[in-house]
């Protein structure tokens, strides 16, 4: 199958005189350190988060979670695992 279609490719560059090149491109770091200041919360540590009353942890909560997806959608896996983690913490301190 690879064949048959680097062949079809092959024809259609010959056709249209193309001549195939590759792509330049700057290498980016893909994982970047994990910045949880852009979150913008009333709380400037999780501990203070952790203090709140529980409403407050809800709203706290419901922002971590899309700050998670937004880094694991961006492949910040990281960044996302860390959030997570204080996603845990918090949903925790909620039951007790």
């Amino acid at each position: 199958e690879t064949f048959r279609r680097r062949k079809i490719q092959e024809e259609y560059n010959i056709k249209y005189n193309i001549t195939p090149q590759t792509i330049i491109k700057d290498v980016r770091n893909i994982i970047e350190p994990m910045q949880l200041e852009n979150i913008e919360t009333k709380f400037d540590s999780l501990e203070e988060a952790m203090d709140a009353d529980k409403s407050n942890k809800e709203e706290l909560i419901e922002k971590y979670e899309i700050e998670m997806r937004k880094a694991a959608k961006n492949l910040e896996f990281e960044n996302a695992a860390k959030i997570r983690d204080m996603l845990y913490k918090l949903k925790k301190s909620i039951k007790e």
